[in-house]
């Protein structure tokens, strides 16, 4: 998913009534809720949502799904690499007829498929916390509703990781393989910015990377609750330390009852998971995971 703005020139927008034309395609308008007052225009066309706010126009819609559409698809369970990002992002500003050096994006969503070394819903449930005390949240869908993934809300981004065949199976689509989706939801753009502010710079493979590399940054800052590590690299007196720290309520209840050591205690806490994960390397849940976002990153930026 992405959304931006640009300006458009204001020769290109008819008025027919109150409907309004643009690109020949026809704008119903939206009124507001108190007073019947028209308050933009809306347009849906092949997956994307067009408004008009005067002589600004606002875009919201999945790339990779418009790359599917354009090439006879419909679903995005296919891995959407670099070159496919290019053919979606030249083809969506033909057909808006927009500037993509102006088009200023401030929505964007980054992430990868691999598939899962185990039964998806047992590997999800192993996701404990994120930045040691960021809640997960428990993902539901379906009818019956069900689990099939993990979400951590921050300020200006979340961090996600779900059953893409579940979610795939609910839009009519039985995949033969356990896909587990993991992404990123740059909700504000701040963190971002710096890289990234226009349509043209998502043509540049070096932003393609960096966003998967944040992606890569973001994982290793989980903890998952794994059997398959080995903590016998850390003195026992301390392993206490490293079970309780899997578990983020145990920090909020340190940053109440025991603020002036808390900081310290993470710090040490690091140290411990970064030791064990180092000792397990790839036989854990997160080594395994990393390891094969990677090699997917490759895959995605070479074809």
């Amino acid at each position: 998913m992405i959304k931006f703005k640009v300006q458009v020139d204001c020769a290109s927008i008819c008025n027919d009534g109150e409907k309004v034309i643009f690109r020949e395609m026809e704008f119903v308008p939206n009124y507001s809720k108190d007073n019947n007052i028209i308050i933009g225009h809306t347009h849906k066309c092949m997956g994307w949502r067009l408004k008009l706010f005067g002589n600004e126009l606002s875009v919201s819609g999945s790339l990779h799904k418009y790359f599917e559409r354009i090439n006879g698809g419909s679903h995005n369970h296919t891995d959407f690499h670099f070159s496919k990002v290019k053919i979606a992002l030249v083809a969506i500003v033909e057909l808006l007829n927009i500037d993509i050096y102006t088009a200023r994006i401030h929505y964007l969503e980054s992430g990868v498929n691999v598939e899962s070394i185990i039964e998806p819903k047992a590997f999800l449930k192993t996701i404990s916390s994120f930045k040691i005390n960021k809640l997960f949240y428990d993902m539901v869908g379906g009818r019956p509703a069900k689990f099939y993934g993990k979400k951590s809300i921050l300020s200006q981004y979340s961090i996600k990781l779900y059953n893409k065949s579940f979610e795939s199976k609910q839009r009519g689509l039985i995949l033969n393989r356990q896909i587990i989706r993991i992404e990123i939801v740059y909700s504000r753009t701040a963190p971002i910015s710096h890289r990234i502010k226009y349509l043209s710079d998502l043509l540049e493979v070096e932003n393609f990377i960096w966003l998967k590399e944040d992606l890569i940054n973001k994982v290793k800052q989980i903890e998952f609750i794994d059997s398959q590590v080995d903590t016998s690299c850390i003195p026992s007196k301390e392993r206490m330390l490293y079970y309780s720290g899997l578990n983020p309520d145990f920090w909020i209840d340190e940053s109440l009852h025991n603020s002036k050591s808390v900081h310290n205690l993470k710090s040490k806490f690091r140290g411990l998971s970064n030791k064990v994960q180092v000792s397990t390397d790839c036989f854990s849940y997160k080594g395994n995971l990393l390891s094969k976002i990677k090699e997917k990153v490759e895959e995605l930026v070479s074809n």
